[in-house]
């Protein structure tokens, strides 16, 4: 049985759902009652962040035992609190060996991981951190406070203390994720609690909590799109907002950029964990996550329009795409849902790639190539990226891809490439073609027959039912057939001439 093909009215409609807004980040108010200051936040140096000296922990169970001591002694409990703790977290180191230890880890997204260690200095910021002991080859080390009863990926840890901290130590503000705290302090005592701890360390001597007024940390990320040479604001970048050792926040940027967090008396470090649940984004080496710092020790508004020259950049260029093919509207096609998708941002130039998916590095689903070719704009990063992620969706949507030619997987990829580019983000994009990599799903939609090959008298089609007739399809005829079998369209006595002419196209 045929299915009748959408009417050209039907499919310009879908072209323009392409342009709805992603619908997965809250609309937040910012910059509200004038108490925190705008300002533009200076990048960090990119480059590998240094850490310090070792400082005391105000949160262990000693500590904290003899700051309850204090602070009843200090008059401020309306009853003594007892001192007969338990812990009620645990700071864990975690040891992954591999890819696939980190993959366990990134499961869990109701965990905020670190790559450095909580309780040091940080002297310098910087987009990632290896330590030391470890060789390249071998992931660093992932650090996290989690409660007791949470139970931890199976993947070789060591706790490293046990800590008593009467508040979510990890915290989601808005709906992006699995879990939603609406209260995060559980008793009213606990920052009287815990500024007599940190008093007593002789650390934050200059933010003492309860001197200090509440403020709202908010903000607004922006990209320079250096094709169009305009700033756009960044959605859906989830800002991560490290409130004490321990305790961190995390929120997605909204449509205009803006992001906003529950007011708070203390100062506060924002970074930028370059993943969602859906796709992650690595630098040139390593098996984590790219992070980029954009404020510490804060008590202001942040500001970020990232620039080409920035290792930021190249994340959020990757970043952008991703974010729509996985989270946006895009007209109907099959997102990816197997696993998350591991991409690497590289500085590195092979002689005949752009992009590759599972060719390059073992551990890594997409490479996008070229980020510091100044030719390889903002609109060529998000259609090969666009292309990359079309082939893992394809792979999601059918077990025999694999066994699929090669002109049917690259043109594909080549068509979603061409149609997501142009309806969602740049309608000037009109895709090329080469041996192998044919247009023929621009052919198949539209009524243009101008093209090189001289045999587009097709048009009609929708790219979902292309979509549709690729399931089961291993050859290119096997496409072109289903196409047949499916659908009633008046132009498809000429698909048998569209695809030999693709087929043989030099």
């Amino acid at each position: 049985m045929k299915f009748r093909f959408l009417s050209v009215a039907a499919a310009a409609l879908m072209f323009a759902a392409c342009n709805e807004p992603l619908n997965d980040a809250a609309e937040v108010e910012v910059f509200q009652n004038g108490d925190a200051t705008e300002e533009e936040t200076i990048m960090p140096d990119d480059g590998a962040i240094v850490l310090g000296e070792k400082l005391p922990n105000p949160y262990s169970l000693d500590n904290m035992r003899k700051a309850i001591e204090e602070y009843n002694k200090s008059g401020l409990s309306k009853s003594a609190l007892s001192t007969e703790i338990q812990p009620t977290h645990y700071y864990i180191k975690f040891k992954p060996k591999n890819d696939d230890d980190i993959n366990k880890l990134d499961a869990d997204s109701t965990i905020f991981f670190y790559s450095y260690p909580l309780d040091y200095e940080i002297l310098k910021s910087g987009d990632y951190y290896h330590d030391s002991e470890l060789p390249d080859s071998i992931p660093t080390y992932q650090y996290c406070a989690v409660e007791i009863s949470h139970k931890l990926p199976n993947v070789e840890y060591e706790i490293l203390d046990n800590l008593y901290i009467l508040e979510d130590v990890n915290v989601y503000e808005d709906g992006e994720t699995e879990k939603s705290i609406s209260k995060h302090i559980k008793f009213d005592y606990w920052e009287e609690l815990e500024d007599v701890s940190l008093k007593m360390l002789g650390i934050e001597t200059e933010k003492t909590l309860l001197k200090r007024s509440k403020w709202t940390p908010q903000g607004r990320i922006q990209y320079m799109d250096d094709y169009t040479n305009s700033v756009k604001p960044m959605q859906g970048v989830p800002v991560h907002m490290r409130k004490s050792m321990f305790v961190g926040h995390q929120c997605c940027t909204d449509a205009n950029g803006f992001f906003s967090f529950s007011r708070i008396r203390k100062r506060v470090d924002f970074s930028i964990k370059w993943k969602r649940s859906c796709f992650k984004i690595k630098p040139n080496t390593g098996a984590v996550a790219a992070e980029t710092t954009l404020a510490e020790d804060t008590h202001s508004a942040v500001y970020k329009t990232f620039s080409r020259g920035e290792n930021a950049w190249k994340y959020a260029s990757v970043f952008r795409a991703a974010l729509n093919f996985c989270y946006g509207s895009i007209c109907g096609l099959t997102k990816p849902t197997s696993s998350m998708i591991v991409m690497r941002a590289s500085d590195k130039e092979p002689s005949d790639k752009i992009g590759s998916f599972r060719s390059q590095i073992i551990g890594t689903d997409i490479h996008i190539f070229y980020l510091n070719d100044r030719s390889f704009t903002s609109r060529n990063i998000y259609a090969t990226t666009t292309h990359e992620i079309a082939h893992f969706a394809h792979h999601d949507l059918d077990t025999i891809y694999k066994h699929c030619d090669k002109i049917l997987k690259e043109s594909w990829a080549r068509g979603v490439e061409w149609y997501i580019t142009k309806q969602c983000a740049y309608p000037d994009y009109n895709g090329y073609y080469s041996k192998n990599y044919a247009m023929i799903v621009q052919d198949l939609i539209d009524n243009d027959n101008s093209n090189n090959i001289g045999h587009d008298k097709v048009s009609g089609y929708t790219i979902t039912q292309m979509e549709y007739a690729l399931k089961g399809a291993k050859t290119w005829n096997d496409w072109k057939n289903n196409l047949k079998n499916y659908y009633n369209n008046g132009t498809e006595i000429y698909l048998d001439d569209l695809f030999s002419a693709w087929a043989s196209y030099e």
